[in-house]
């Protein structure tokens, strides 16, 4: 499944999908319909549109030659120090059957795998979810939301990582899905990302170590949010997707 149809599949009319499942035992479902069911609460959606407007990103246009740690080499750009965890590549592609069959451009080729978590938790007898939201170059907003936590592919793992890892083990943490997703597209090559959703006790708030701002949101609310434009990231439309098929 491509991350076109994750995207299509979050956005769409969701209690069609759940009113016709045979839940059976299934008390994770129940708690995901309760909370698809009840009411948007306003504040929360206040505070996590008011955050995203609060930031501000200045772009500004510079030569290729002006950016640091960048070199020209063999037909790609890649970095003098291992750093950045992805390279610029000139690609030639065949497609039988298109209207142009061959041609060339640049992808971004990630040299790793990245990481997208979602983290749940049972509260009131409903389904909460953590969003995290923080800047994000290229959108106009200059911030969206985001997952509970994010390492994009080629990137390292860094202390930010470690202080998550070490919230989810303190508060019992329960896998339940972990999958490998495709992210070709028209601009990337090959990459990949892994999908968690994990269950948690939730006693404790996450703060993280940096700007980022962290929000429980029901389920009716994060629908709330994916329907709203320039709102969330590509990750977490994703991500949410698959919240559909647990069971």
């Amino acid at each position: 499944m491509d991350t076109d149809l994750r995207s299509m599949i979050s956005v769409m009319p969701w209690e069609r999908v759940l009113e016709t499942r045979d839940v059976g035992s299934s008390t994770f479902v129940s708690f995901l319909r309760a909370s698809l069911g009840t009411p948007v609460r306003d504040s929360v959606i206040g505070e996590i549109t008011a955050k995203i407007a609060s930031h501000s990103l200045p772009i500004s246009f510079c030569n290729l030659e002006q950016l640091e740690n960048w070199q020209f080499t063999d037909n790609q750009w890649s970095d003098v120090h291992s750093s950045q965890g992805f390279s610029v590549e000139m690609f030639h592609v065949e497609a039988p059957g298109r209207e142009v069959e061959q041609w060339q451009q640049p992808l971004i080729n990630s040299h790793s795998k990245g990481r997208s978590v979602l983290v749940c938790r049972i509260r009131d007898g409903l389904l909460e979810l953590l969003l995290d939201v923080h800047n994000e170059t290229g959108l106009v907003t200059g911030a969206a939301v985001f997952p509970s936590f994010l390492r994009y592919p080629g990137q390292h793992a860094d202390e930010h990582e470690d202080r998550f890892d070490d919230y989810l083990d303190s508060e019992g943490a329960q896998l339940l899905l972990n999958t490998t997703e495709s992210e070709e597209g028209g601009r990337f090559y090959r990459d990949i990302n892994g999908y968690e959703i994990i269950l948690i006790e939730g006693r404790q708030e996450y703060f993280g170590i940096d700007s980022s701002s962290y929000y429980w949101a029901r389920v009716s609310e994060l629908k709330r949010l994916l329907n709203l434009s320039n709102c969330c990231s590509i990750q977490l439309r994703c991500i949410a997707s698959l919240l559909l098929g647990l069971k």
